[in-house]
């Protein structure tokens, strides 16, 4: 009898067994009274790379610091002001005797387009829903189909005076332009300057700068993404883009959209009349 149990005993020790885990015997367990450890990291090969994070992951940057002027370059300087004129640029900008945001933009724009550099070509775009250019002046023969960099020429030039006229003309292009295409925009920018339309002075290699001056958050109105304006960003690092945040916070959400768009966190805020002319005179002079 004792035989029978002791065999009984046997055979029900192997059928717990079998129902276990093979790791369990393997590792030493909770059931044993050890504890399970965590699988060891694969070994990397020699020719097996990180994979990089997508643009779209991109986190805020961790600080944000005053862009630098711009270089003083015998080469040049080719520069597209990126203008949001969206409805809600005609709300009033604080310190400005009751100029709507739009109206203290272009009246700081047009008083210093005497004193920009020589050595700049100057474009301003707008935009809303949608992107335009402002025309070239009658000193560019024969007129070009699509507006082309021009020399900014001496402080009397044909070429200010013509674009100081260009930016009074500057409205909201209607209703429609409450909403805000602003990832087409930037992206359209950047891939200017890859474009037949873009044309170095002959012999010269110019620095190609952007800023950017918005106050809201692109309206989702085109297929273009964050993600797909950052990989064009990073697609073509020699174009240097700068940001202004207008009368946000940098706190706020939409300022770190702006900061990941910007090179090298080059990205401000300007709440007021005072720290909107101070930051344009840095970024474009």
């Amino acid at each position: 009898m004792k035989s029978l149990l002791s065999c009984c005993k046997w055979l029900a020790t192997l059928f717990v067994a079998a129902l276990l885990p093979v790791h369990l015997f393997a590792q030493g367990t909770e059931f044993l009274g050890g504890e399970e450890e965590a699988p060891p990291a694969l070994p990397q090969t020699p020719n097996q790379q990180p994979v990089p994070a997508t643009p779209a992951q991109e986190a805020p940057p961790a600080s944000v610091q005053t862009p630098p002027a711009l270089p003083q370059t015998s080469q040049g300087i080719d520069l597209i002001f990126l203008m949001d004129v969206s409805g809600s640029m005609e709300r009033t900008l604080p310190d400005s005797k009751g100029m709507n945001k739009l109206d203290a933009a272009k009246t700081i724009l047009i008083g210093m387009i005497p004193s920009l550099r020589e050595t700049i070509r100057f474009q301003l775009w707008t935009f809303s829903s949608q992107t335009d250019k402002l025309k070239n002046s009658s000193a560019v023969k024969p007129p070009p189909l699509t507006p082309i960099f021009e020399p900014i020429g001496k402080p009397d030039s044909v070429a200010r005076k013509h674009l100081q006229a260009q930016i009074q003309k500057v409205q909201p292009p209607g209703d429609f332009a409450l909403r805000t295409n602003l990832y087409r925009a930037v992206n359209e920018s950047i891939l200017y300057f890859q474009s037949v339309l873009y044309q170095p002075p002959k012999g010269q290699t110019p620095l190609k700068a952007i800023v950017l001056l918005s106050d809201g958050q692109d309206d989702n109105l085109s297929r273009i993404t964050l993600g797909m304006v950052m990989s064009t960003k990073i697609k073509f690092p020699e174009v240097d883009i700068r940001t202004i945040g207008y009368t946000i916070s940098k706190d706020d959400e939409f300022f770190q959209v702006l900061c990941q768009i910007a090179s090298k966190n080059q990205c401000v805020t300007a709440n007021n009349w005072t720290e909107l002319k101070k930051m344009i005179q840095l970024l474009i002079n």
